[in-house]
Protein backbone atom coordinates (compact mmCIF):
# COMPACT_ATOMS: atom_id res chain seq x y z
CA UNK A 1 0.00 0.00 0.00
CA UNK A 2 1.28 3.82 -0.55
CA UNK A 3 2.33 5.49 2.55
CA UNK A 4 -0.45 5.96 4.83
CA UNK A 5 -2.39 9.79 5.01
CA UNK A 6 -5.27 8.92 7.77
CA UNK A 7 -6.06 6.45 10.07
CA UNK A 8 -8.55 5.73 11.87
CA UNK A 9 -11.80 3.74 12.48
CA UNK A 10 -14.62 2.36 9.75
CA UNK A 11 -17.86 1.94 12.04
CA UNK A 12 -21.16 0.17 10.25
CA UNK A 13 -23.96 0.18 13.00
CA UNK A 14 -21.83 -1.29 16.16
CA UNK A 15 -19.23 -3.03 14.28
CA UNK A 16 -15.82 -1.27 14.34
CA UNK A 17 -12.99 -1.81 11.46
CA UNK A 18 -9.61 0.01 12.27
CA UNK A 19 -8.30 1.02 8.86
CA UNK A 20 -6.05 2.88 6.79
CA UNK A 21 -5.84 5.16 3.66
CA UNK A 22 -3.44 5.17 1.06
CA UNK A 23 -3.27 7.29 -2.15
CA UNK A 24 -4.76 4.96 -4.83
CA UNK A 25 -4.53 7.09 -8.10
CA UNK A 26 -1.57 10.00 -8.45
CA UNK A 27 -0.68 11.75 -11.67
CA UNK A 28 2.86 10.60 -13.44
CA UNK A 29 4.09 13.71 -15.79
CA UNK A 30 7.51 14.65 -16.84
CA UNK A 31 8.04 18.03 -14.57
CA UNK A 32 10.53 20.51 -14.64
CA UNK A 33 12.13 23.80 -12.58
CA UNK A 34 12.52 27.04 -13.19
CA UNK A 35 16.04 28.15 -14.04
CA UNK A 36 17.61 31.36 -14.20
CA UNK A 37 18.38 31.91 -17.78
CA UNK A 38 21.69 33.57 -17.26
CA UNK A 39 23.79 30.63 -15.23
CA UNK A 40 20.94 28.05 -15.47
CA UNK A 41 21.52 27.65 -11.74
CA UNK A 42 17.98 26.26 -10.31
CA UNK A 43 15.83 29.42 -9.07
CA UNK A 44 13.79 28.86 -5.70
CA UNK A 45 10.77 30.68 -4.34
CA UNK A 46 11.07 32.52 -0.84
CA UNK A 47 8.89 34.10 1.31
CA UNK A 48 9.28 38.05 1.69
CA UNK A 49 7.77 39.99 4.23
CA UNK A 50 7.26 43.55 2.23
CA UNK A 51 6.56 45.77 5.54
CA UNK A 52 9.68 44.21 7.20
CA UNK A 53 11.69 44.00 4.17
CA UNK A 54 12.90 40.79 4.75
CA UNK A 55 12.78 37.37 3.96
CA UNK A 56 10.50 35.05 6.34
CA UNK A 57 11.37 31.71 8.20
CA UNK A 58 8.65 29.22 6.90
CA UNK A 59 8.95 28.62 11.25
CA UNK A 60 7.79 32.35 11.64
CA UNK A 61 4.95 32.16 9.97
CA UNK A 62 1.43 31.92 11.48
CA UNK A 63 -2.33 31.12 9.80
CA UNK A 64 -4.62 33.83 9.17
CA UNK A 65 -7.77 34.80 7.67
CA UNK A 66 -8.43 37.79 5.76
CA UNK A 67 -11.07 39.83 7.33
CA UNK A 68 -10.66 42.97 5.14
CA UNK A 69 -7.49 44.78 3.78
CA UNK A 70 -4.67 44.23 5.97
CA UNK A 71 -6.87 42.90 8.53
CA UNK A 72 -6.54 39.19 10.12
CA UNK A 73 -8.01 36.95 12.50
CA UNK A 74 -5.18 34.83 13.75
CA UNK A 75 -5.71 31.16 14.10
CA UNK A 76 -3.67 28.92 15.92
CA UNK A 77 -3.29 25.40 15.35
CA UNK A 78 -3.95 24.04 18.76
CA UNK A 79 -7.19 26.33 18.34
CA UNK A 80 -7.76 24.25 14.58
CA UNK A 81 -7.45 21.21 16.27
CA UNK A 82 -9.64 21.78 19.37
CA UNK A 83 -12.72 21.94 16.27
CA UNK A 84 -11.87 18.58 14.41
CA UNK A 85 -15.30 16.61 14.00
CA UNK A 86 -15.90 12.74 15.29
CA UNK A 87 -15.27 11.70 11.59
CA UNK A 88 -11.18 12.97 11.90
CA UNK A 89 -10.90 9.85 13.90
CA UNK A 90 -13.69 7.78 12.59
CA UNK A 91 -16.22 7.18 9.45
CA UNK A 92 -19.13 6.41 10.39
CA UNK A 93 -21.33 4.69 7.44
CA UNK A 94 -24.66 6.29 7.16
CA UNK A 95 -26.09 4.69 4.59
CA UNK A 96 -25.75 2.12 0.77
CA UNK A 97 -27.08 3.35 -1.81
CA UNK A 98 -27.29 1.98 -5.20
CA UNK A 99 -23.36 1.75 -7.14
CA UNK A 100 -25.48 3.62 -10.06
CA UNK A 101 -27.48 6.14 -8.27
CA UNK A 102 -24.19 8.71 -7.81
CA UNK A 103 -23.00 10.55 -10.55
CA UNK A 104 -18.89 10.25 -11.37
CA UNK A 105 -19.30 13.73 -11.67
CA UNK A 106 -18.82 13.70 -7.83
CA UNK A 107 -15.92 11.98 -7.88
CA UNK A 108 -12.95 13.52 -6.34
CA UNK A 109 -9.96 11.69 -5.34
CA UNK A 110 -9.13 8.03 -4.77
CA UNK A 111 -7.87 5.92 -1.50
CA UNK A 112 -6.73 2.57 -0.99
CA UNK A 113 -9.06 1.43 2.29
CA UNK A 114 -7.28 -1.24 4.08
CA UNK A 115 -7.57 -2.98 7.24
CA UNK A 116 -5.40 -3.30 10.46
CA UNK A 117 -4.53 -6.63 11.14
CA UNK A 118 -6.78 -7.06 13.82
CA UNK A 119 -9.87 -5.81 11.44
CA UNK A 120 -9.65 -8.11 8.56
CA UNK A 121 -12.43 -10.44 9.17
CA UNK A 122 -15.14 -7.73 9.66
CA UNK A 123 -13.48 -5.79 6.34
CA UNK A 124 -13.93 -9.12 4.39
CA UNK A 125 -17.36 -9.70 5.59
CA UNK A 126 -18.63 -6.05 4.95
CA UNK A 127 -16.70 -5.99 1.45
CA UNK A 128 -18.13 -9.66 0.31
CA UNK A 129 -21.81 -8.11 1.70
CA UNK A 130 -21.30 -5.20 -0.74
CA UNK A 131 -20.17 -7.31 -3.48
CA UNK A 132 -23.43 -9.22 -3.11
CA UNK A 133 -25.84 -6.44 -2.39
CA UNK A 134 -24.33 -4.07 -5.43
CA UNK A 135 -24.14 -1.49 -2.37
CA UNK A 136 -21.78 1.30 -1.89
CA UNK A 137 -21.38 3.23 1.28
CA UNK A 138 -21.71 6.91 2.29
CA UNK A 139 -19.67 8.34 5.19
CA UNK A 140 -17.64 11.15 6.08
CA UNK A 141 -14.37 11.70 6.53
CA UNK A 142 -12.22 14.44 7.90
CA UNK A 143 -8.86 14.80 6.55
CA UNK A 144 -6.61 17.94 5.47
CA UNK A 145 -8.63 20.47 7.61
CA UNK A 146 -11.72 19.41 5.84
CA UNK A 147 -14.74 17.07 6.55
CA UNK A 148 -15.17 15.35 2.93
CA UNK A 149 -18.27 13.17 2.15
CA UNK A 150 -16.76 9.66 0.94
CA UNK A 151 -17.99 6.97 -1.18
CA UNK A 152 -16.73 3.79 -0.50
CA UNK A 153 -17.23 0.44 -3.05
CA UNK A 154 -15.12 -2.60 -3.37
CA UNK A 155 -12.71 -2.54 -5.78
CA UNK A 156 -10.36 -5.71 -6.61
CA UNK A 157 -9.19 -7.54 -3.76
CA UNK A 158 -10.28 -4.74 -1.07
CA UNK A 159 -12.46 -1.53 -0.80
CA UNK A 160 -11.87 1.65 -2.53
CA UNK A 161 -12.69 5.10 -1.03
CA UNK A 162 -13.61 8.32 -2.85
CA UNK A 163 -13.77 11.71 -2.02
CA UNK A 164 -16.96 13.33 -3.10
CA UNK A 165 -17.54 17.09 -4.19
CA UNK A 166 -20.37 18.80 -2.44
CA UNK A 167 -23.59 19.54 -3.95
CA UNK A 168 -22.73 23.37 -4.46
CA UNK A 169 -19.43 22.30 -5.20
CA UNK A 170 -20.65 20.67 -8.58
CA UNK A 171 -21.68 23.45 -11.47
CA UNK A 172 -24.25 22.99 -13.63
CA UNK A 173 -24.47 22.85 -16.93
CA UNK A 174 -25.90 25.68 -18.52
CA UNK A 175 -27.20 24.33 -22.37
CA UNK A 176 -29.97 24.35 -23.76
CA UNK A 177 -30.20 22.04 -27.01
CA UNK A 178 -34.42 22.05 -27.29
CA UNK A 179 -33.83 23.83 -30.70
CA UNK A 180 -31.90 21.35 -32.09
CA UNK A 181 -33.78 18.60 -34.28
CA UNK A 182 -32.39 14.85 -34.09
CA UNK A 183 -34.09 12.96 -36.99
CA UNK A 184 -35.18 9.08 -36.73
CA UNK A 185 -32.45 8.76 -39.64
CA UNK A 186 -29.03 10.42 -38.11
CA UNK A 187 -30.14 8.48 -34.70
CA UNK A 188 -30.18 5.16 -36.05
CA UNK A 189 -27.44 6.19 -37.64
CA UNK A 190 -25.12 7.31 -34.77
CA UNK A 191 -26.42 4.26 -32.67
CA UNK A 192 -24.50 1.75 -35.68
CA UNK A 193 -21.87 4.05 -35.35
CA UNK A 194 -21.91 3.47 -31.83
CA UNK A 195 -22.25 0.22 -31.74
CA UNK A 196 -19.44 -0.45 -34.17
CA UNK A 197 -17.04 0.97 -32.09
CA UNK A 198 -18.03 -0.71 -28.82
CA UNK A 199 -15.09 -2.16 -26.61
CA UNK A 200 -14.52 -3.65 -23.73
CA UNK A 201 -12.43 -0.77 -21.68
CA UNK A 202 -8.87 -1.12 -21.09
CA UNK A 203 -6.35 1.60 -19.35
CA UNK A 204 -3.65 -0.25 -20.71
CA UNK A 205 -4.36 0.78 -24.31
CA UNK A 206 -3.96 4.30 -23.65
CA UNK A 207 -1.08 6.03 -23.70
CA UNK A 208 -0.09 10.14 -23.05
CA UNK A 209 0.93 11.06 -26.71
CA UNK A 210 1.86 14.23 -25.04
CA UNK A 211 4.58 12.91 -22.54
CA UNK A 212 5.29 10.21 -25.34
CA UNK A 213 6.96 14.20 -27.50
CA UNK A 214 8.39 15.48 -24.07
CA UNK A 215 10.55 12.33 -23.69
CA UNK A 216 11.72 12.11 -27.49
CA UNK A 217 12.28 16.23 -26.84
CA UNK A 218 14.50 15.43 -24.01
CA UNK A 219 16.08 12.26 -25.86
CA UNK A 220 17.00 14.56 -28.98
CA UNK A 221 18.18 17.67 -26.90
CA UNK A 222 20.91 15.10 -24.31
CA UNK A 223 21.75 13.59 -28.02
CA UNK A 224 22.33 17.18 -29.57
CA UNK A 225 19.93 16.70 -32.53
CA UNK A 226 17.31 18.03 -34.01
CA UNK A 227 13.58 16.79 -33.18
CA UNK A 228 11.74 15.32 -35.40
CA UNK A 229 8.01 14.32 -34.85
CA UNK A 230 5.11 14.49 -36.73
CA UNK A 231 2.20 16.78 -36.90
CA UNK A 232 -1.01 15.59 -35.50
CA UNK A 233 -3.36 15.23 -38.63
CA UNK A 234 -6.37 17.98 -38.27
CA UNK A 235 -10.16 16.97 -38.30
CA UNK A 236 -12.06 17.60 -41.64
CA UNK A 237 -14.41 19.55 -41.04
CA UNK A 238 -17.97 18.30 -40.88
CA UNK A 239 -19.83 19.44 -44.32
CA UNK A 240 -23.00 16.99 -44.43
CA UNK A 241 -23.75 15.20 -41.22
CA UNK A 242 -25.63 12.57 -42.83
CA UNK A 243 -22.18 11.13 -45.34
CA UNK A 244 -20.15 11.57 -42.21
CA UNK A 245 -22.33 8.79 -40.48
CA UNK A 246 -22.03 6.67 -43.61
CA UNK A 247 -18.81 7.27 -44.32
CA UNK A 248 -17.92 6.62 -40.61
CA UNK A 249 -19.78 3.30 -40.86
CA UNK A 250 -18.62 1.99 -44.69
CA UNK A 251 -14.77 1.78 -42.88
CA UNK A 252 -13.35 0.27 -39.59
CA UNK A 253 -12.16 3.73 -37.23
CA UNK A 254 -9.17 3.98 -37.38
CA UNK A 255 -7.61 2.66 -33.72
CA UNK A 256 -5.53 5.44 -32.09
CA UNK A 257 -1.66 5.29 -31.60
CA UNK A 258 -2.58 5.07 -28.03
CA UNK A 259 -4.78 1.92 -28.98
CA UNK A 260 -2.41 0.61 -30.39
CA UNK A 261 -0.36 0.34 -27.98
CA UNK A 262 0.60 -3.02 -26.73
CA UNK A 263 0.42 -3.66 -22.99
CA UNK A 264 4.59 -5.02 -22.99
CA UNK A 265 5.26 -1.52 -24.68
CA UNK A 266 3.08 0.42 -22.44
CA UNK A 267 4.67 -1.17 -19.02
CA UNK A 268 8.33 0.21 -20.46
CA UNK A 269 7.38 3.73 -19.60
CA UNK A 270 9.54 6.76 -19.53
CA UNK A 271 11.71 7.22 -15.89
CA UNK A 272 10.07 10.37 -14.66
CA UNK A 273 12.72 13.02 -13.93
CA UNK A 274 13.09 16.78 -14.02
CA UNK A 275 14.95 18.64 -16.49
CA UNK A 276 17.23 21.02 -16.04
CA UNK A 277 18.12 20.95 -12.02
CA UNK A 278 21.58 20.99 -11.25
Amino acid sequence: MASTVWKGHLTVGLVTIPVRLGVAASSDSISFHMLHEDCKSRVKQKLFCETCNREVERAKTIKGFEEGKDQYLIIAPAEIESIAPASSTTMEVSQFVDAEEVDPVYLESSYYLEPEKVGRAAYRLLMEGMRRTNRVAIAKLAMRQREHIVLIRPHGPGLILHTLYYEGEVRAQELNLSDVEVTKDHLNLIEQLIESMRAAFDPRQFRDEYQARLVQLLESKRAGQPLLVTAPPRAAAVVDITEALKMSLMKKPPASAAAAQTPAALEAKPRKRAVGGR
